[in-house]
């Protein structure tokens, strides 16, 4: 029998290789396995139960059973983890929601130029104006959710009634404004009754005469609020005796402005 020495050791050759690549196969797949068992657990001789701490945790264990040891059925005995759980709370806006449109009764000249006049509300519909943010359901509302807590004011004035299609004005009238109705998730008290100058100083911001209206103080006032003027009584309008009055429909614009304070110092004249 001929042996073919040329290939028996061509295949003892083959098979040294082979076994080197197994064994260096081997051996990658043992370092890797020892690293990934590699875990910051506080595994100590005193606390091998857990908690973690900020070294030594099971945040990043990726090998089963490399964790805090369970070693009996106590408390003392349990392993004990650490997780969060969280949210986040992010603070609103104060708003001023709504500012009511406010209609009165009618008055007659020969009335006016003989003698004081009173004109009470009626309802919440105006004819056609330049304000744009008045509502008809007389409906005063103060939303707060920024969540300070600080409180807040609104301030009011009344500028002069002015005939919408003349130049005529009033010269002399008082506003006095009471809500009727008031809600509020924090229970802020109703608006103060207030009386109103108009005055065109308060249209051309020279000389404003604003009224504290509302406040909520300190540690209140959040959440919705709203007072209503809705009745004959949230509104009465009392004009001087005027000689020069004309006929028309005579319009004043009230200002609402809203503070994140409890007590504002109002501008005056």
């Amino acid at each position: 029998m001929h042996l073919n020495l040329t290939s028996v050791a061509q295949g003892l050759i083959w098979e040294i290789i082979m076994h080197k690549f197994t064994l260096l196969i081997f051996s990658t797949l043992a370092a890797l396995t020892l690293g990934a068992a590699t875990v910051h657990a506080d595994r100590g001789t005193d606390n091998q139960h857990g908690p973690g701490t900020a070294a030594n945790n099971i945040s990043n264990v990726t090998t089963v059973g490399q964790g805090f040891i369970s070693s009996g059925t106590s408390a003392s005995d349990a392993a004990t983890g650490r997780s969060t759980a969280e949210f986040e709370v992010t603070p609103g806006n104060l708003t001023l929601d709504h500012v009511p449109n406010l209609k009165l009764e009618d008055a007659k000249v020969a009335d006016i130029i003989n003698k004081d006049v009173t004109v009470n509300y009626v309802n919440n519909a105006v004819t056609s104006t330049k304000n744009f943010d008045g509502n008809k359901d007389g409906a005063l509302s103060v939303a707060d959710y920024t969540g300070t807590n600080n409180g807040w004011n609104l301030m009011t004035a009344l500028g002069q009634f002015k005939n919408t299609k003349t130049s005529a004005v009033i010269d002399n009238a008082k506003l006095v404004l009471t809500a009727t109705n008031t809600t509020s998730e924090s229970k802020v008290a109703a608006p103060l009754t207030s009386t109103l100058t108009a005055t065109a100083a308060n249209d051309s911001g020279t000389a404003t005469q604003e009224t504290n209206l509302w406040s909520a103080a300190k540690g209140t006032g959040q959440g919705s609020n709203t007072a209503l003027y809705t009745d004959a009584n949230s509104a009465k309008l009392t004009i001087a005796k005027q000689s020069n009055i004309a006929p028309g429909i005579y319009q004043a614009t009230l200002y609402w402005n809203l503070v994140n304070v409890p007590t504002a110092t109002p501008a005056k004249a």
